[in-house]
């Protein structure tokens, strides 16, 4: 297990580890932002790098883009709150630049889209008052 040392018990605090190597990037605490790296087919020049992300960053909520032509894949940075995956794949689809539909990716999506739901869900979150049960 990774991690960082410190925590108020004097163990370790879990780190993201091997989320990142799924193109999932851990966000700051209290915060509904995600960031996940799309492969994209027919990205092949600098032009259709420049359309992507003038296109992805028209999105409300959309917080950063990053599109690389020569890797085929775009680094988006977003709130959830705001935009959600299914959004994203469906403006890319609709300016000629679908992510890739290969079984993996295919995969990788999906479980993105159950641990942003699940980020979600845990930043929209309201405890109850300790001093009162829930009801």
């Amino acid at each position: 297990m990774t991690g960082l040392p410190g925590s108020k018990t004097g163990g370790w605090v879990p780190t993201s580890g091997g989320l990142e190597r799924l193109g999932v990037v851990m966000a700051p605490f209290g915060t509904c932002e995600v960031t996940h790296a799309l492969k994209i087919a027919g990205m092949v020049c600098a032009a259709c790098a420049e359309i992507i992300t003038e296109g992805l960053t028209a999105l409300q909520g959309v917080r950063r883009v990053d599109a690389d032509w020569r890797r085929s894949r775009v680094i988006v940075t977003y709130d959830l709150t705001q935009v959600r995956l299914e959004a994203l794949e469906k403006l890319l689809t609709e300016i000629g630049f679908p992510p890739d539909p290969g079984l993996p990716h295919r995969l990788r999506r999906d479980w993105w889209r159950f641990a942003d739901q699940n980020t979600l869900d845990h930043c929209t979150h309201r405890s109850p008052c300790c001093s009162k049960p829930p009801r």
